[in-house]
């Protein structure tokens, strides 16, 4: 069993020993382990291999050292095994791959893999226990001791993104259930890693209110405005001015009277009142069920949930879900901000999910535009068009994105 950590500073343990350094014959090989870790099974073609690791040699040389590298790498991973017969390196046409199942942790598939299930997860102390153990696997960015190779600067910045996403979403569920204290480490720790987010500031300033610390939320305000204002020149933004000013005025008080102190594993689910009845959100929820009544009887609807970090809309729209969806599959997919730039990126990951994961039995009865690429689904190819209802007998379960 290898063992490989790739945040913060590389380390591959074999069992309980870490494989010391004179043991990967050349620092080409440790690379090559990285990039083929990176892409988790699928090939890496050799001619991107050569043009990462040796840019500026000739071709053919440049393909012979490549075999001598996989030749060292795979020594070096089994010592004790003939390199053809490598449980963990493979040829792959038109490249090279790691072998996806063998007996290989990676700290950063266990993160990526945390961070899915808890996307799944309905409930939210599942979804609080997976958020948590992804963030405990990010030491530090990944493999820190290559800070310009070309092959990790694009995988570094997803994963640092992904990582402030979390810590985000984790915060906003800490104190939805009664723990600000917590929610503003977590806050702390992302700006931390960049001090420019300005989100981050708000869900620290609104913590802080709700642990009755309005010293340190002027105090977060003002850090937030002179880094704005020594970067770039500019405010902050009105959304973060009208928090200030509401909180100069006195407007804003403690969102929770459960003790901080209190473990948040003895929280009730996400202060629910008597009964587990859900409180103090029934005039939205009212207009949500109009929204959900229109897709039930197959008119659809769209609605758009916005707030706050901090102000429950993960609670609110989970709550929608299990009132209004019960003969519904909810798909969950987050946008990330490095995704911007592409339309219809959330949509489009969060069918892809759905129909990689369809019984076999179901499919016919999905909308035909959308099956015909089935298996091989690619969502830049997503069609718009309108299409026909699907058979009633049997009645299929209809979909809702959240």
């Amino acid at each position: 069993m290898l063992r490989v950590r790739m945040f913060g500073r590389f380390e591959v343990w074999r069992g309980d020993q870490p494989i010391p350094e004179a043991d990967w014959f050349t620092r080409r090989a440790k690379q090559l382990f990285q990039i083929l870790l990176l892409a988790r099974g699928k090939p890496v073609p050799a001619d991107q291999l050569l043009d990462w690791l040796w840019p500026r040699a000739d071709p053919q040389r440049a393909a012979i050292t490549l075999r001598s590298t996989v030749h060292a790498l795979r020594r070096a991973l089994e010592p004790g095994r003939p390199p053809r017969a490598s449980r963990y390196i493979r040829a792959q046409p038109p490249g090279y791959a790691v072998v996806p199942e063998a007996p290989l942790w990676v700290d950063v598939w266990a993160f990526e893999d945390l961070l899915e299930m808890a996307g799944r997860s309905t409930a939210s102390a599942e979804r609080r226990e997976r958020l948590m153990e992804a963030l405990a696997l990010y030491r530090d960015d990944l493999l820190i001791e290559e800070p310009y190779a070309g092959w990790a600067l694009t995988e570094r910045e997803r994963l640092r993104e992904r990582y402030l996403e979390a810590a985000l979403e984790l915060a906003e569920q800490l104190a939805e259930a009664g723990a600000p204290e917590k929610a503003i480490s977590l806050c702390r720790r992302v700006i931390a890693l960049d001090e420019f987010r300005e989100p981050a500031y708000r869900a620290l300033m609104r913590y802080q209110i709700a642990a009755g610390d309005h010293a340190g939320a002027l105090s977060t305000y003002e850090r937030c405005w002179r880094a704005l204002r020594e970067a770039f020149g500019v405010e902050p933004s009105p959304a973060t001015q009208a928090l200030y000013e509401a909180l100069r005025r006195g407007e804003l008080a403690p969102l929770r009277s459960i003790p901080p102190s209190r473990p948040i594993r003895d929280l009730p689910e996400e202060a629910e009142g008597p009964d587990g009845m859900f409180i103090r959100r029934e005039a939205e929820l009212e207009r949500m069920r109009g929204i959900f009544a229109g897709w039930s009887h197959g008119s659809g609807g769209v609605g758009i949930l916005s707030g706050e970090p901090g102000a429950g809309k993960t609670r609110l729209a989970a709550e929608a879900v299990r009132r209004f969806a019960l003969e519904a599959d909810v798909l969950y997919v987050r946008g990330r901000f490095i995704e911007r730039a592409l339309p219809f990126a959330a949509l489009a990951e969060s069918l892809r999910r759905f129909l990689s994961q369809v019984p076999s039995d179901r499919r016919a009865h999905l909308p035909p535009r959308l099956w015909p690429r089935w298996p091989a689904w690619s969502p830049p190819s997503i069609s718009c068009s309108r299409t026909s209802r699907p058979p009633q007998k049997p009645p299929p379960r209809r979909t809702a994105i959240a």
